[in-house]
């Protein structure tokens, strides 16, 4: 898997890093996430349970859909390609904006999109959460960011 690398400013540099690479040596790559709204329902979202034998975040809630933006992807191949392997069917997604992370354990761009979700065909576990309960459980630093970014451009 090749992703796209940057400056310490955040500006691609047209390198090109292998995502152990990036994750090992907490090199700076981008990713893409989706927070998906519950139909019908603006004060819950859709986030994805982790697992419990993954190296980052094991156990935590996070984004509905996250994954690495790969070199010659735009975020809409990344956000399709993320519906299809975990089964979340996505509407019309809009783009919220960018946030960063650089914890130790990550140090990526991210960029956030919404829309609503359905998930009856997902794969892996998925929960609804109403948005002002979310800080009271373990979520990873990429859940807590979109929150905020969304809830300041509601």
């Amino acid at each position: 898997m090749k992703l796209i690398g940057s400056t310490r400013e955040g500006v691609p540099d047209g390198s090109v890093l292998k995502a152990g690479l990036a994750h090992r040596e907490h090199l700076r790559h981008y990713s893409v996430h989706v927070l998906a709204v519950v139909p019908g329902d603006s004060c819950k979202v859709v986030v994805r349970l982790r697992k419990t034998n993954v190296p980052r975040y094991p156990g935590m809630l996070t984004t509905t859909v996250g994954a690495h933006l790969l070199v010659g992807a735009s975020p809409q191949d990344v956000i399709d390609e993320a519906s299809k392997v975990t089964g979340v069917d996505l509407g019309p997604l809009a783009y919220v904006g960018t946030f960063e992370v650089a914890d130790g354990v990550e140090n990526e761009i991210c960029t956030l999109w919404t829309g609503e979700a359905d998930t009856t065909s997902a794969l892996g576990t998925f929960l609804s959460i109403d948005v002002a309960d979310a800080g009271q459980r373990l979520i990873t630093p990429h859940l807590a960011e979109s929150l905020k970014l969304w809830e300041a451009g509601r």
